[in-house]
């Protein structure tokens, strides 16, 4: 035993005069078999570390040194040798460090589901409306959001598809996510729902009918009378709900609050998103010269628009399981369909999302450190 000690030591020794050095595994096998652990030692020297009794050569030249397991108390072998050439150790010192070597983990890539409802709040926006019947830029445009939230209730489910349909027709989020040491790449699909708020009065500036304006009027003249004006605006619906969707890729890194294997991990993730959003406008506008009669104008899917975001996610795991809350702000440019012409405007919506996830943890790869 004092021999295989003795050559250990002799093997630090070598590596800094250039020669090969033994596989350190196989020498504390050796030290465990001989101390009959067998295959327990064998598996606590995985965790093995060699550790120096005293920080300095003393005059004789002699050097103490322990290995220890840290999972069997019961082993320890301490090893008394003597270096003809102290000062060929590390700063003259004996300092075997390099030896302390042992398995790490080199964490994986991990895949993250997330589902979320949404609630949405939408900015006023100065809106350019252009068709064969107007072309006016209406100041202040107000929307409202529809988050068909009724889905989730029971008691609203008239058929069997209905218990389905919480999934797709409320104003959710999907989000996938790769994770890897903190570092976050997201694709993040939310299917919002805006339209126009009803009885708005604003400054509408441009042509209606051949009519010139600039004013403040109604955006839908409601009915009082038998008495339409030339230059009347009677826009009864206009909103980008039937499979409005924004589709966005994003960056973000986990902040750390709470790490903890008993009661799991608390973490905040500042995040950045570009992307885009697509639909088909709804509209619905008075015919010209009549009372109630209607011309629908339901534009095709299209893409109509980048849009630009930012947020905080606040996440909460426990082993496997994930509950978030999630705040973004977002900027999306819009140029759709609007009756046989053109709709354009800034859309500018905040978003707070509130949900559960699961992430499929990658088993963790084991790899040995350098010795040097």
């Amino acid at each position: 035993m004092k021999i295989l000690a003795f050559l250990l030591l002799l093997t630090s020794l070598s590596v800094n005069a250039g020669l090969n050095l033994p596989d350190k595994d196989q020498l504390l096998k050796d030290v465990a078999s001989e101390n009959k652990l067998e295959g327990k030692g064998e598996l606590s020297l995985l965790k093995a570390t060699l550790e120096i009794e005293n920080s300095s050569v003393s005059i004789d030249g002699k050097c103490n040194y322990l290995i220890k397991s840290l999972e069997n108390k019961d082993f320890y072998e301490n090893i008394k040798a003597i270096s003809k050439n102290p000062e060929s150790l590390k700063n003259s010192k004996c300092d075997l460090s390099g030896l302390n070597s042992e398995l790490e983990e080199e964490e994986g890539w991990n895949f993250s589901f997330h589902f979320g409802f949404n609630r949405t709040h939408y900015q006023n926006t100065d809106m350019e409306l252009e068709s064969s019947r107007m072309n006016v830029v209406v100041r202040d445009f107000e929307f409202r959001e529809r988050t068909s939230a009724g889905y989730y209730n029971p008691a609203n489910w008239e058929q069997f598809q209905d218990a389905f349909r919480w999934i797709d027709e409320p104003t959710n989020s999907f989000i996938l996510s790769v994770e890897k040491k903190g570092h976050s790449i997201i694709l993040s699909i939310f299917h919002p729902k805006f339209l126009k708020e009803n009885n708005q009065i604003k400054h509408v500036t441009g042509t209606v009918d051949g009519v010139d304006v600039d004013d403040f009027m109604a955006i839908d003249e409601e009915f009082d009378g038998y008495n339409n004006q030339p230059g009347e605006m009677y826009l009864v619906r206009f909103e980008n709900t039937h499979l409005q969707m924004e589709w966005s890729l994003g960056y973000g890194y986990d902040l750390k609050l709470i790490d903890s294997d008993k009661f799991g991990t608390l973490s905040v993730r500042p995040e950045v998103f570009l992307g885009m959003m697509t639909g088909g406008n709804l509209t619905v506008y008075t015919k010209e010269g009549t009372y109630w009669d209607y011309e629908d104008y339901k534009q095709p899917m299209e893409v109509q628009g980048v849009m630009y975001s930012a947020g905080l996610r606040v996440n909460y795991q426990i082993r496997n399981f994930n509950f978030f809350a999630e705040g973004k702000t977002s900027v999306a440019h819009m140029n759709h369909g609007f009756m046989d012409g053109t709709a354009k405007y800034k859309l500018e919506y905040s978003a707070v999302t509130v949900g559960v996830g699961y992430t499929f943890k990658k088993k963790k790869k084991k790899k040995k450190k350098p010795l040097f």
